[in-house]
């Protein structure tokens, strides 16, 4: 699924007063660009119109998408850790060899 740059909007519709709380949507052209089933346009009053119903389909799939990207980088973060679990383990024992067996690189080395 693409992202959407889709301006959302304020509006007031025609037959509104201004005092009126103005409604909440997006922009048609900008939604026809990515999802131009959701679109409407009529020819003769050159006025565009949206399925609002199919942004909660399209509003689960992005959220199903972004669970698994979440779920991918949380493996990859456990995957780091182990992996840095690993090598300060082998850097310790690599340390505690050197204290023992060169005393004289484990100076150079700064070895704590």
């Amino acid at each position: 699924m693409t992202s959407c740059s889709c301006r959302h909007v304020r509006t007031l519709f025609k037959d509104q007063d201004p005092g009126d709380a103005r409604s909440l949507g997006f922009i048609a052209q900008d939604v026809m660009k990515l999802f131009p089933s959701l679109v409407k346009h009529s020819e003769e009053t050159d006025i565009y119109t949206l399925d609002y119903s199919g942004f909660g389909v399209l509003a689960v799939k992005a959220i199903q998408e972004q669970q698994k990207k979440i779920d991918d980088l949380a493996n990859e973060i456990m995957e780091l850790k182990r992996a840095v679990e690993i090598l300060q383990s082998n850097l310790k024992k690599i340390i505690i060899h050197e204290k023992t067996h060169a005393p004289w690189l484990c100076a150079f080395w700064r070895c704590a």
